[in-house]
């Protein structure tokens, strides 16, 4: 048994899974992460796109939230910008949601299992993403000379708990197929 919180313990967990999540996701779509960057991302001055997503569990809920500038979410996109009924922000609404999903399948071998809402993604010009929390998880990756913004906040009831060795989920990618 652990002698912190459950908050803590799963902000702890969260973090170090976030970061591999971020760097497999951009991996997956021929980003080149560079080391997490000392960029604070309450102060990037360019355009940029952010998607939030929300999720929920047992004992737990929360949100997290990307920003990146447009030519980054453009670089990291399987199809190429100048195509037909490409919509730019719209992919960043889905790698919100592909991260997450990432995050997800961390968490349910601990027995965490979180279900999903759809991203809200916005635009703008020295966006401020501010954490209302000091737990917050924060952190700013570079990629391709741009900056990726990640935050991932969440309300962890007293009854929470991470339960190692249950069932993993799905890995990315794998097809399911249910009868």
């Amino acid at each position: 048994m652990s002698d912190i919180s459950p908050r803590a313990e799963f902000y702890q967990l969260a973090s170090s899974q976030l970061l591999r999540a971020i760097d497999q996701l951009l991996c997956d779509y021929g980003g080149e992460p560079e080391s997490p960057s000392k960029l604070r991302c309450d102060r990037v001055e360019q355009v940029m796109l952010g998607a939030a997503i929300g999720f929920a569990g047992k004992g737990l809920r929360g949100s997290l939230v990307i920003a990146l500038p447009q030519e980054l979410a453009a670089r990291l996109s399987p199809m190429p910008s100048a195509g037909q009924g490409f919509n730019v922000a719209d992919w960043v609404g889905e790698l919100s949601n592909q991260l997450l999903g990432r995050l997800k399948n961390k968490l349910v071998g601990l027995g965490v299992e979180l279900w999903s809402g759809t991203p809200a993604v916005v635009e703008g010009q020295r966006l401020r993403l501010i954490a209302s929390r000091g737990d917050t998880v924060q952190h700013s990756i570079s990629c391709f000379g741009h900056q990726l913004c990640v935050f991932l906040e969440a309300d962890v009831e007293a009854g929470f708990s991470l339960r190692p060795g249950e069932e993993s989920g799905a890995a990315e990618g794998d097809t399911i197929l249910f009868q």
